[in-house]
């Protein structure tokens, strides 16, 4: 079997080297791209298990860290809620966004072949854009140290990796403003999640405790976006923001379009500053 390469050498911003129409075309053929920013960072589409997945190598190692460790680490996700038939829209949009800002780590949507099984309750995580959190179980960069020498800053976890609030901020209100200009339909925000705007919203979404089975599961939609314990640090947030105000959780029924009015940077750097803050999670989302 012969393997194509379709290999860009650096990020531009037209055309899109990852575009949807490319991809669905010739789902498994090997692409990646080369973008300049602060550093070189090469990037590469992973077409598997229902998703399209934009990503780096460390975001590949992230995703391996997690598998190892239960799914029980930090695991924050920018989810983007979009009718499934604007994904390839909005794909294009998010990812030509996700390239312009030199986002590390990755980035998926359900794939085409995958609209007509996506799951209800996963409404409004159509588009998911990963947060890196650093934690104590990648001390010493990570799983693949040891594997890999010559090349440890590929694969290297820490945190010189996490991206301040103020970022994501910025990331979310552009965002927004480019769906709402290319009139891409929300389906409402996810339920459970903290919603951030029309499209966009927040959730952790590392695995609790089920006190009935004594597993480690995913957290179904009744925990909310699962802030974490008060005495914890989350997204190392920096003093920038001033105070918080009270966020909105998205609730059970018909699919909302959001905020009335796009948030500004500053109010969705709220939004995230309560996720370092820390609030009380329902019962069931609590363990040892």
């Amino acid at each position: 079997m012969v393997t194509r390469t379709a290999c860009e050498v650096a990020v531009r911003s037209q055309p899109n080297p990852f575009s949807w129409a490319e991809i669905e075309h010739e789902p498994k053929v090997q692409r990646c791209c080369i973008g300049r920013s602060f550093r070189s960072t090469e990037y590469e589409i992973l077409h598997t298990g229902g998703f399209v997945r934009l990503c780096t190598e460390r975001g590949r190692v992230y995703w391996l860290a997690q598998n190892e460790n239960d799914h029980r680490l930090p695991d924050w996700k920018i989810h983007f809620s979009v009718h499934l038939a604007d994904i390839p829209r909005a794909w294009n949009i998010l990812t030509d966004l996700f390239l312009k800002e030199a986002c590390d780590f990755g980035m998926k949507a359900v794939a085409g072949e995958a609209f007509d099984s996506w799951p209800p309750e996963q409404r409004g995580r159509e588009i998911t854009v990963y947060i890196f959190q650093n934690h104590t179980a990648y001390n010493g960069g990570g799983p693949m140290m040891g594997y890999c020498p010559g090349n440890e800053h590929n694969f290297w976890l820490g945190p010189e990796f996490e991206r301040q609030a103020d970022f994501w901020a910025k990331f979310v209100e552009e965002a927004e403003r480019l769906l709402s200009a290319a009139n891409i339909q929300s389906r409402g925000v996810a339920t459970g999640d903290l919603k951030l705007g029309r499209y966009a919203s927040l959730r952790n979404e590392a695995f609790i405790f089920e006190p009935a089975t004594g597993l480690y599961i995913y957290p179904p939609n009744k925990c909310g976006w699962q802030p974490p314990e008060a005495s914890q640090q989350s997204l190392r947030i920096r003093e920038c923001c001033g105070a918080w105000k009270p966020c909105a959780l998205a609730t059970e029924g018909p699919p909302r379009d959001g905020m009335a009015t796009r948030p500004t940077s500053i109010e969705m750097c709220d939004l995230l500053q309560a996720a370092a803050l820390g609030h009380t999670r329902p019962a069931l989302c609590t363990g040892p």
